[in-house]
């Protein structure tokens, strides 16, 4: 059974989540702006991404089977993606 959300605890929670979010969204605003600024490091790096969403080596059975194996790797690039705004914007708010 699922645990139940305590109330007491909503200010934090909320509070955590909305410093995550201002994170996550001045970390890639800081990106952008700095992929635009450096075009001849960001193309490159866009790019290498982009051919590396392919499916891992060694999947095999049916179209299902591939699609989950996709699937993962782009879950694992969004995730990778997602820390990393994070963590450029956490430079912000943090005041470092």
């Amino acid at each position: 059974m699922a645990q139940e959300l305590d109330l007491k605890n909503l200010p934090a929670v909320a509070a955590g989540a909305a410093k995550d979010a201002l994170s996550i969204g001045i970390g890639a605003a800081w990106k952008s702006i700095d992929a635009v600024m450096r075009p001849n490091e960001s193309i490159p790096a866009l790019v290498d991404t982009a051919f590396q969403m392919v499916l891992p080596a060694g999947t095999a059975g049916g179209i299902e089977e591939k699609a989950k194996a996709l699937a993962g790797v782009w879950v694992d690039k969004g995730i990778t993606l997602v820390n990393d705004c994070k963590a450029a914007g956490e430079k912000f708010t943090e005041g470092k």
